[in-house]
């Protein structure tokens, strides 16, 4: 039973994590969002790249936004296990 409450604070703090790296979202619907990268915080892993339904990023030596193709989806905020991708208005 510790365990599994273990598990669930560590999944609540993950997702308040996600969820104060995604900002503007009050906006609702047609709220003009895109995804920025902070790349001292990008490994370079491709988690994000592999998210992303509208092919918005690409990997270099960084992952890299285009912010013309992002849809403001917060998929790759969500697929980020370093916590170096937000989402702001644009």
């Amino acid at each position: 039973m510790d365990d599994l409450r273990s598990q669930a604070w560590e999944l609540a703090a993950k997702l308040e994590a996600i969820r104060t790296r995604i900002t503007g979202l009050e906006n609702g619907p047609g709220a003009s969002l895109v995804a920025v990268i902070d790349n001292q915080l990008c490994a370079s892993c491709g988690a994000c790249v592999e998210a992303c339904p509208a092919g918005a990023v690409t990997l270099s030596d960084v992952a890299q936004i285009d912010a013309g193709k992002c849809n403001g989806c917060a998929q790759c905020v969500v697929a980020c296990p370093h916590g170096a991708i937000s989402v702001h208005r644009a």
